[in-house]
């Protein structure tokens, strides 16, 4: 019996893995994607991040950005929505984030990471690096 939940958890985590560059492709030139990760829920930094993107939300939507909410061994949410068929431990390790602290990760719509921080990113520091983008000018003039 405890070879096949071995075995099992095994097999889980190596999909999860593995699935974990076919969820964010789907984004692919369309959305740009903040990762935030988080220890806890009740972590000060993700709470104040938090704060800060709520009252950015239509900037948000103008500038093709979701946002997913990954909380260590508790949830994943994207913009607000629980993704219950997702385990944090493979998103952590795609991305290299530190199960102890609080990591901003911005995904450009190329899939290339643009920014990493380990504390909260300002409205003025986000949107001022997103509309500096050349895919971002090209937008605005459209």
């Amino acid at each position: 019996m405890r070879i096949l939940l071995c075995l099992f958890i095994l097999l889980t985590t190596g999909c999860a893995k593995a699935d974990v560059k076919n969820i964010f492709d789907e984004y692919m030139w369309e959305k740009r994607i903040v990762v935030m990760f988080a220890p806890k829920t009740d972590n000060g930094e993700r709470l104040e991040q938090i704060a800060i993107l709520d009252d950015l939300k239509s900037g948000l939507s103008d500038r093709d950005i979701i946002v997913w909410d990954i909380v260590h061994l508790e949830h994943v949410k994207i913009d607000g929505i629980g993704q219950p068929q997702l385990w944090t431990p493979p998103l952590y390790d795609a991305f290299k984030a530190p199960e102890n602290t609080f990591t901003f990760i911005l995904i450009g719509k190329d899939g290339e990471e643009k920014l990493r921080k380990n504390t909260p990113v300002s409205e003025a520091e986000l949107f001022g690096l997103i509309d500096a983008m050349p895919m971002r000018q090209r937008e605005m003039q459209q």
